[in-house]
C-alpha cells in the first residue's frame, strides 16, 4: 500500500475510488492495519461503486474465504460506513439499503439500524432504499449460500 492508512482514509471520505481500493487491499493483506477480510470486502464494494471497477473483482476473489455471518457483517458495516459519513460521502440511502441487506442476512441489528436510519429520511428516500434493496437481492439470489 503506497499511502499511509490515514492518508487513505481521507482520500476515500473525498471519494477517491483507487484509495477506497488501497484500504481494501491493505485490510486483506494486513498492511498497515490489522488482516480484516469484513473490512476489506466493504471498502472492495465502495470502491467498485465509486468507479474502481478493481473493487468488484477483488470482492469476488475474496467472497470465498467469507461465511455467511461474514457476509452479515460486511453489509452491515457497509450500511454503518454511509450512515456515518465518516469515510465516505454521508448517503442514507446507501446505508438503509445496506441495513436492509444485513438484516435479509440474518443479522438482527441491521433491522435495528434501519428503524434508526429511517427516522432521518423521507418517505420517497425509504421506498427508493427499500426498491434497490429488493432488486439487489433479486439479483444475488443465485449466489446466496
Amino acid at each position: 500500500v503506497p499511502e499511509g492508512v490515514p492518508q487513505l482514509l481521507q482520500n476515500s471520505r473525498a471519494g477517491d475510488a483507487d484509495a477506497q481500493y488501497l484500504l481494501g487491499r491493505a485490510y486483506e493483506i494486513g498492511a498497515g492495519v490489522e488482516q480484516d477480510f469484513v473490512n476489506a470486502y466493504a471498502w472492495y464494494v465502495i470502491a467498485d461503486g465509486s468507479g474502481n471497477p478493481g473493487g468488484k473483482d477483488a470482492a469476488k476473489q475474496l467472497a470465498a474465504k467469507l461465511g455467511p455471518s461474514d457476509i452479515a457483517s460486511v453489509r452491515l458495516k457497509l450500511g454503518s460506513i454511509y450512515a456515518s459519513g465518516a469515510y465516505v460521502p454521508r448517503d442514507y440511502t446507501k446505508a438503509y439499503v445496506w441495513f436492509s441487506l444485513a438484516a435479509s442476512a440474518g443479522d438482527p441489528a441491521g433491522e435495528r439500524e434501519k428503524s434508526r436510519l429511517a427516522q432521518k429520511m423521507t418517505e420517497q428516500e425509504i421506498a427508493e432504499a427499500d426498491n434497490r434493496a429488493s432488486d439487489w437481492l433479486k439479483r444475488h439470489e443465485k449466489q446466496v449460500r
